[in-house]
């Protein structure tokens, strides 16, 4: 009798092991470095490689810094793709992976700033629109410059209609001013490119790469034509 109960026990106990085994076995947690490969992987991201990788004439590639959130009570990875320039690191798009399911893959809404599931999202496939041939003093300087640069041939991760510029710094008859793309929350976080603006000879350039070496663009030259510079952005458009 003793070892029928003993026989039965130890069955028992060997159901409740399996069954643990095969919990822990569908709760494999993922490292971080399958994470990253697996976003590497990914069309979003080769796009944004293949765009670094041309401004940079191959020198650079796309980038990762990594960390962890819980999100819906489920623990991921946070990976934030984008470029380490020599200023600073420029986030382009933040993902996220389940650190128990790396088909579970999620995105930060550039716009929203909601984290949607990334086969629901998106990207702004909206079309360009000319810029009106007038140009009115009552556009602050960023919109001009704005207006300048989505006419131009530059090129960016995103349409040149989906981005905004803001001036950094004007230095004598140059603005300095950084592209970006429209974010919640904390503003002017997604740089995209850096340009500067010749006002005298009305000529634009991607300074991104290497300011020393600027890479001529072209634009349409209807575009800031009658805008008073100085006065708006505190440029000298008067020759010497």
């Amino acid at each position: 009798m003793r070892k029928a109960k003993y026989g039965s026990y130890v069955i028992g106990l060997w159901f409740v092991l399996l069954i643990v085994a095969c919990h822990h076995q569908r709760e494999k947690i993922i490292t971080l470095q399958e994470a990253e490969e697996k976003v590497l992987s990914l069309p979003l991201t080769q796009k944004i490689n293949e765009y670094i990788d041309k401004f940079s004439h191959g020198k650079h590639g796309v980038s990762i810094l990594s960390d962890s959130l819980l999100i819906d009570n489920k623990y991921f990875y946070e990976l934030q793709i984008g470029y380490n320039s020599p200023i600073r690191y420029e986030t382009y798009y933040t993902l996220y992976v389940n650190k128990s399911n790396e088909e579970d893959i999620r995105i930060m809404e550039p716009i929203s700033g909601e984290i949607i599931p990334l086969s629901q999202w998106r990207e702004d496939t909206s079309s360009y629109e000319n810029p009106s041939e007038e140009v009115s003093d009552n556009l602050s300087c960023d919109e001009l410059l704005t207006q300048i640069v989505q006419s131009s041939n530059i090129t960016l991760i995103v349409k040149p209609s989906d981005c905004y510029v803001v001036q950094d710094r004007v230095e004598k008859d140059a603005i300095y001013a950084g592209v970006y793309t429209p974010t919640e929350g904390e503003s002017n976080t997604m740089v995209l490119a850096w340009i500067k603006y010749n006002v005298r000879e009305a000529k634009l350039y991607d300074i991104t790469k290497d300011p020393d070496q600027p890479i001529e663009l072209d634009f349409d030259k209807k575009v800031p034509v009658g805008y008073d510079f100085e006065s708006q952005c505190g440029a000298n458009s008067q020759r010497e």
